[in-house]
């Protein structure tokens, strides 16, 4: 293909202008369309894995990998003092489960469970959840809404059922209009599966927590 422009490119200009542009579109189409897919498989992923899950809990996700905590932590300390108070309260409940965020993972949420378990090391869990948070680049607010539109429309065109779905794609838009962008989990997640964890950024959760829990597991296997 390229051997054909470069030859229009010598011999007609006017065409060689317009092979190139063909080449362009497509190549944003197939970006788009890969895209897409990953949309896709990331909502089937947590429906899948959360039937409770309403279109709230979707946009935690996405949010989540953009934006990661959604907060610096400036204290390590003060992040410890209020995980040990969450695992005090409900370390009857605490999963011990992985899971990626929105398309690419970029961040993963990691179950209090490991912790309360002592498969992880506390200082090992909040040191890379701190720097994790820290970590988080994020996108500007217009950059940000404009993504989750295009999220919205593809999952409009997968058929989905999700409980209340309108009335949530009413108030994201609503949040989103009027500055905000930060969400909780839907009441009914939260009854269903007790979210407690800590986002962690990819690389960190492979090089420092996921050797913990891989460890744990082998020692279950022998």
């Amino acid at each position: 293909m390229w051997r054909i422009l470069i030859y229009f490119l010598v011999n007609n200009k006017k065409c060689a202008v317009g092979l190139l542009l063909m080449l362009l579109a497509n190549s944003t189409l197939q970006a788009q369309t890969d895209v897409d897919s990953l949309v896709v498989n990331a909502v089937n992923r947590i429906v899948t894995s959360y039937p409770k899950a309403t279109l709230q809990d979707i946009y935690k996700s996405f949010f989540q990998e953009r934006f990661g905590p959604g907060h610096i932590i400036p204290n390590e300390e003060s992040a410890k003092q209020y995980l040990k108070k969450e695992i005090a309260q409900w370390h009857d409940v605490c999963p011990m489960t992985y899971e990626p965020t929105g398309l690419n993972g970029d961040y993963v949420r990691v179950g209090l469970g490991y912790v309360v378990k002592g498969l992880v090391p506390l200082d090992i869990f909040i040191d890379a959840f701190v720097r994790s948070a820290n970590m988080a680049q994020g996108i500007s607010l217009s950059q940000w809404t404009q993504e989750w539109q295009h999220i919205t429309n593809v999952i409009d065109s997968m058929n989905i059922v999700l409980e209340n779905y309108a009335v949530d794609k009413s108030r994201i838009d609503t949040l989103l209009s009027s500055g905000g962008y930060v969400m909780h989990h839907s009441q009914s997640y939260r009854d269903s599966y007790n979210p407690h964890y800590r986002i962690i950024k990819k690389e960190i959760f492979e090089k420092e927590i996921f050797p913990y829990i891989n460890k744990s597991i082998d020692i279950n296997h022998n």
